[in-house]
């Protein structure tokens, strides 16, 4: 069995193949972090009963994050566009879902 992958055609052959294999891989995938980041890029909002605005963490300091601070601007953005009525922060620890509610 070891004697057949010693041969040079077969190591080749077997080269090649995995070369193919990892070239295609890096292209589905380039190709689909286009279409997620294209998709993202888009704007659909529309009317809704209320606006959630998931929790990004807070950093060390206790003060937000810019992921946090993004979505607090977006969703006051399209509270005031009057998309919806309500806007709704999502607590998002264990400890902040432990505490008295």
């Amino acid at each position: 069995m070891l004697t057949f992958f010693r041969k040079p055609v077969v190591r080749r052959r077997l080269g090649q193949v995995v070369l193919l294999t990892l070239v295609l891989w890096l292209w589905v995938v380039l190709v689909l972090v286009v279409v997620i980041d294209g998709y993202g890029r888009v704007d659909r909002a529309q009317p809704a009963d209320v606006i959630i605005v998931l929790g990004a963490g807070l950093q060390r300091n206790n003060q937000p994050g810019p992921a946090l601070i993004r979505r607090a601007a977006a969703a006051a953005d399209l509270y005031h566009a009057g998309y919806a009525p309500i806007c709704l922060k999502v607590k998002e620890t264990m400890r902040d879902l432990a505490g008295p509610f």
